[in-house]
Protein backbone atom coordinates (compact mmCIF):
# COMPACT_ATOMS: atom_id res chain seq x y z
CA UNK A 1 0.00 0.00 0.00
CA UNK A 2 2.78 2.41 0.87
CA UNK A 3 4.56 1.17 -2.22
CA UNK A 4 1.62 2.33 -4.31
CA UNK A 5 1.93 5.83 -2.89
CA UNK A 6 5.60 5.96 -3.72
CA UNK A 7 4.86 4.78 -7.24
CA UNK A 8 2.44 7.68 -7.43
CA UNK A 9 5.20 10.02 -6.23
CA UNK A 10 7.45 8.65 -8.97
CA UNK A 11 4.69 9.22 -11.51
CA UNK A 12 4.42 12.77 -10.26
CA UNK A 13 7.94 13.44 -11.49
CA UNK A 14 7.24 11.99 -14.94
CA UNK A 15 3.74 13.16 -15.90
CA UNK A 16 2.55 15.22 -13.00
CA UNK A 17 0.95 13.61 -10.01
CA UNK A 18 -2.29 15.46 -10.70
CA UNK A 19 -2.68 13.94 -14.14
CA UNK A 20 -1.94 10.49 -12.75
CA UNK A 21 -4.49 10.87 -9.96
CA UNK A 22 -7.13 12.34 -12.27
CA UNK A 23 -6.73 9.32 -14.56
CA UNK A 24 -7.07 7.00 -11.58
CA UNK A 25 -10.29 8.71 -10.40
CA UNK A 26 -11.71 8.72 -13.93
CA UNK A 27 -11.45 4.91 -13.92
CA UNK A 28 -13.66 4.61 -10.82
CA UNK A 29 -17.02 3.31 -12.04
CA UNK A 30 -18.61 1.56 -9.05
CA UNK A 31 -19.20 1.83 -5.31
CA UNK A 32 -16.68 -0.99 -4.78
CA UNK A 33 -14.08 0.94 -6.78
CA UNK A 34 -14.81 4.04 -4.69
CA UNK A 35 -14.42 2.03 -1.50
CA UNK A 36 -11.12 0.56 -2.72
CA UNK A 37 -9.81 4.01 -3.67
CA UNK A 38 -10.71 5.52 -0.29
CA UNK A 39 -9.43 2.48 1.64
CA UNK A 40 -6.12 2.74 -0.17
CA UNK A 41 -5.76 6.38 0.84
CA UNK A 42 -6.53 5.56 4.47
CA UNK A 43 -4.28 2.50 4.59
CA UNK A 44 -1.33 4.31 2.97
CA UNK A 45 -1.42 6.95 5.69
CA UNK A 46 -1.86 4.41 8.47
CA UNK A 47 0.99 2.30 7.10
CA UNK A 48 3.54 5.10 7.39
CA UNK A 49 2.24 6.12 10.83
CA UNK A 50 2.54 2.55 12.07
CA UNK A 51 6.11 2.22 10.80
CA UNK A 52 7.12 5.53 12.38
CA UNK A 53 5.59 4.58 15.74
CA UNK A 54 7.36 1.23 15.69
CA UNK A 55 10.72 2.81 14.84
CA UNK A 56 10.28 5.49 17.51
CA UNK A 57 10.53 2.78 20.18
CA UNK A 58 14.29 2.90 19.48
CA UNK A 59 14.47 6.50 18.36
CA UNK A 60 18.23 7.06 18.51
CA UNK A 61 18.95 3.83 16.66
CA UNK A 62 16.35 4.57 13.97
CA UNK A 63 16.36 8.39 13.75
CA UNK A 64 17.62 8.53 10.14
CA UNK A 65 14.96 6.13 8.92
CA UNK A 66 12.32 7.99 10.95
CA UNK A 67 13.35 11.28 9.30
CA UNK A 68 13.04 9.69 5.84
CA UNK A 69 9.62 8.26 6.67
CA UNK A 70 8.43 11.63 7.99
CA UNK A 71 9.41 13.27 4.70
CA UNK A 72 7.60 10.52 2.82
CA UNK A 73 4.57 11.09 5.06
CA UNK A 74 4.61 14.81 4.21
CA UNK A 75 4.66 13.95 0.50
CA UNK A 76 1.88 11.43 0.99
CA UNK A 77 -0.30 13.98 2.81
CA UNK A 78 0.15 16.38 -0.09
CA UNK A 79 -0.72 13.73 -2.65
CA UNK A 80 -3.66 12.43 -0.61
CA UNK A 81 -5.09 15.94 -0.45
CA UNK A 82 -5.13 16.04 -4.23
CA UNK A 83 -6.55 12.50 -4.38
CA UNK A 84 -9.45 13.64 -2.19
CA UNK A 85 -9.94 16.85 -4.13
CA UNK A 86 -10.11 14.90 -7.39
CA UNK A 87 -12.46 12.32 -5.85
CA UNK A 88 -14.84 15.02 -4.57
CA UNK A 89 -14.91 16.64 -8.01
CA UNK A 90 -16.48 13.44 -9.34
CA UNK A 91 -18.33 11.94 -6.36
CA UNK A 92 -20.19 13.26 -3.33
CA UNK A 93 -18.86 12.74 0.18
CA UNK A 94 -19.67 9.10 1.07
CA UNK A 95 -22.58 9.21 3.51
CA UNK A 96 -24.16 5.84 2.98
CA UNK A 97 -23.86 2.70 5.03
CA UNK A 98 -21.99 1.02 2.19
CA UNK A 99 -18.92 3.10 3.16
CA UNK A 100 -17.13 2.26 6.39
CA UNK A 101 -15.77 4.79 8.85
CA UNK A 102 -12.18 4.60 7.55
CA UNK A 103 -13.32 5.29 3.99
CA UNK A 104 -15.21 8.36 5.19
CA UNK A 105 -12.32 9.47 7.38
CA UNK A 106 -9.90 9.23 4.45
CA UNK A 107 -11.68 12.22 2.94
CA UNK A 108 -11.92 14.13 6.19
CA UNK A 109 -8.22 13.70 6.97
CA UNK A 110 -7.21 14.36 3.39
CA UNK A 111 -8.73 17.81 3.80
CA UNK A 112 -7.85 18.31 7.46
CA UNK A 113 -4.12 17.76 7.03
CA UNK A 114 -3.77 20.41 4.33
CA UNK A 115 -1.82 23.38 5.71
CA UNK A 116 -3.35 26.07 3.52
CA UNK A 117 -6.25 28.06 4.91
CA UNK A 118 -7.61 28.73 1.43
CA UNK A 119 -7.88 24.99 0.76
CA UNK A 120 -9.47 24.38 4.16
CA UNK A 121 -12.10 27.05 3.55
CA UNK A 122 -13.14 25.44 0.25
CA UNK A 123 -14.65 22.59 2.26
CA UNK A 124 -16.26 24.67 5.02
CA UNK A 125 -19.81 24.50 3.61
CA UNK A 126 -19.49 20.78 2.90
CA UNK A 127 -18.19 19.95 6.38
CA UNK A 128 -20.80 22.15 8.04
CA UNK A 129 -23.52 20.25 6.17
CA UNK A 130 -21.94 16.90 7.05
CA UNK A 131 -21.72 17.94 10.70
CA UNK A 132 -25.40 18.94 10.74
CA UNK A 133 -26.30 15.58 9.17
CA UNK A 134 -24.17 13.73 11.77
CA UNK A 135 -21.95 12.30 9.04
CA UNK A 136 -18.82 13.67 10.71
CA UNK A 137 -18.50 13.74 14.47
CA UNK A 138 -18.79 16.85 16.60
CA UNK A 139 -15.18 16.37 17.66
CA UNK A 140 -13.89 16.15 14.07
CA UNK A 141 -15.86 19.22 13.03
CA UNK A 142 -14.54 21.18 16.01
CA UNK A 143 -11.00 20.04 15.15
CA UNK A 144 -11.51 21.23 11.58
CA UNK A 145 -12.77 24.65 12.72
CA UNK A 146 -9.94 25.11 15.21
CA UNK A 147 -7.43 24.20 12.50
CA UNK A 148 -8.81 26.93 10.22
CA UNK A 149 -8.70 29.41 13.10
CA UNK A 150 -5.09 28.47 13.81
CA UNK A 151 -4.08 28.84 10.17
CA UNK A 152 -5.56 32.35 10.15
CA UNK A 153 -4.36 33.61 13.53
CA UNK A 154 -1.28 31.48 14.30
CA UNK A 155 -2.80 30.84 17.70
CA UNK A 156 -5.45 28.57 19.09
CA UNK A 157 -9.01 29.71 19.61
CA UNK A 158 -9.63 30.13 23.35
CA UNK A 159 -12.13 27.31 23.86
CA UNK A 160 -14.10 27.28 27.08
CA UNK A 161 -13.34 23.83 28.48
CA UNK A 162 -16.51 23.94 30.57
CA UNK A 163 -18.58 23.95 27.36
CA UNK A 164 -19.72 20.86 25.52
CA UNK A 165 -18.23 20.22 22.10
CA UNK A 166 -21.43 21.52 20.48
CA UNK A 167 -21.16 24.73 22.52
CA UNK A 168 -17.50 25.07 21.52
CA UNK A 169 -18.56 24.77 17.88
CA UNK A 170 -21.12 27.53 18.47
CA UNK A 171 -18.38 29.65 20.07
CA UNK A 172 -15.86 29.34 17.23
CA UNK A 173 -18.24 29.30 14.25
CA UNK A 174 -18.79 33.10 14.11
CA UNK A 175 -15.01 33.60 13.99
CA UNK A 176 -14.65 31.18 11.09
CA UNK A 177 -17.58 32.74 9.20
CA UNK A 178 -15.70 36.07 9.21
CA UNK A 179 -12.89 34.56 7.12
Amino acid sequence: MITLSFILISCAKKEGYQTSIDKEVKLIKSIDAQKNYLSKIHEDGQGIDTKIKELEKSFFKNRKEIAILRKQKDSLLFINHYRIKSYLNKFPYPKGKEFDENEKLAIFYGVYFDIHKKEQLKYLDLFEELYKQNVITDYNYLSYLTKIYYLEHSSFFPLNKKHSIKEMIEDISPEIEKL
